[in-house]
């Protein structure tokens, strides 16, 4: 009798049933009638079974462990080195209740444990992703620890079910980090000990509403380095996050992106991140400020193709009293222009204020770059 779950799983070598009619991969923990030692030994006959093509020889494009319920401690690599094509594997709704230790194997494929549980913990350490791998809705009841690990294509863990911290991702280059797709509500569940990490993830790069997505996901990062108390990873989700809500203004066919705040606001400072850009953006406010400056003196005084150098320190004086705390002595003759007086006075009170707001925005920048 064939194991009726083989069938429903479609596994190319099917198994014979035992009393329940499942066989010894599919039945229960308790019902599998042998030790740890014996299954895993059963489970290497099957892997084998496939590398060499069973009985008649057949070259299978896809190993199918779906559904196997492992009852105990079990290491891969073993198995792996077998492996002289390069085959999916399937591991879907697998069960795994002792440690399982993937370390050091090369994926030469696609690799597939969507939907599997483990109970105790799992080893991708050293791991070799070629292609893409899916973790899609697995559980985690223990640490899962993906350390050194490379990812060539995708590694998936969107919708893993875990505790807080309980995935690990240590150690993975900046390369390999930007191919790992989760979403926001897998980021309390992940532990990163990341050196550095790229400009942008996944989600940014690949999905086609990536910019709201991504402003979701940068800010729950941010929020989880702000606990952690990680200033300078706050400083970098906080710019993306930014630069997401400014993509989705850049996206709208009706508002225009620098009627809004968040451009303003990137443009003065980068978000409260960038001094430099401060205090360029300053530079053309002050330079902005003495031509207009230049154009009521030139109202006061007239034209005269011969430059008065005290009439330009004096310009150059009023355009520093518009700094907050800075004094300026120059005062203009009401006798002579009447009507310029209020209207300069006025002019000049307005643009105290972007002046005033600006270094404000470059100290607060400075402020952010030396903390973080």
């Amino acid at each position: 009798m064939i194991c009726n779950k083989c069938i429903e799983l479609h596994w190319p070598i099917r198994q014979k049933a035992l009393n329940d009619g499942l066989c010894i991969f599919h039945t229960s923990r308790e019902n599998k009638a042998c030790d740890v030692k014996t299954f895993n030994a059963k489970f290497f006959d099957l892997f084998s079974a496939y590398v060499s093509g069973g009985v008649r020889g057949k070259t299978y494009r896809q190993y199918n462990f779906d559904g196997i319920i492992f009852p105990g401690d079990i290491v891969f690599f073993a198995y792996f080195q077998k492996v002289a094509r390069k085959p999916q594997i399937s591991f879907k709704h697998c069960i795994y209740y002792g440690f399982s230790d993937f370390s050091n194997v090369v994926f030469h494929n696609s690799v597939m444990f969507t939907g599997s549980k483990f109970y105790s913990a799992s080893y991708f350490t050293n791991a070799v992703f070629l292609e893409n791998a899916n973790f899609f809705d697995c559980k985690f009841n223990d640490v899962a620890l993906f350390k050194n690990t490379i990812v060539n294509k995708k590694l998936n863990l969107a919708r893993i079910h875990a505790k807080r911290n309980m995935v690990h991702i240590d150690g993975i280059d900046e390369d390999s980090v930007s191919k790992i797709m989760f979403d926001p509500s897998e980021v309390d569940a992940i532990q990163f000990s990341i050196q550095k990490w790229p400009e942008n993830l996944y989600v940014e790069r690949r999905a086609k509403d990536y910019f709201i997505k991504s402003e979701t996901l940068y800010r729950c990062l941010k929020q989880k380095a702000a606990t952690e108390h990680d200033q300078r990873m706050v400083s970098h989700w906080h710019y993306r996050e930014k630069m997401m809500a400014l993509a989705q203004l850049q996206g709208g066919a009706v508002w225009k992106p620098w009627k809004s705040i968040t451009w303003w606001y990137y443009c003065c400072s980068g978000f409260g991140e960038d001094p430099k850009r401060a205090i360029k953006f300053f530079a053309g406010i002050f330079f902005a400020a003495f031509l207009v400056l230049c154009g009521f003196k030139l109202w006061e005084t007239g034209w005269s193709p011969y430059p008065d150098w005290n009439k330009f320190f004096e310009i150059f004086a009023e355009t520093l009293a518009l700094i907050p705390l800075v004094k300026s002595g120059a005062v203009a003759d009401p006798s002579k222009v009447s009507l310029i007086v209020p209207i300069k006075r006025f002019v000049v009170s307005l643009m105290q204020i972007p002046v005033s707001v600006q270094i404000a925005l470059f100290a607060f920048a400075l402020r952010n770059r030396f903390r973080r």
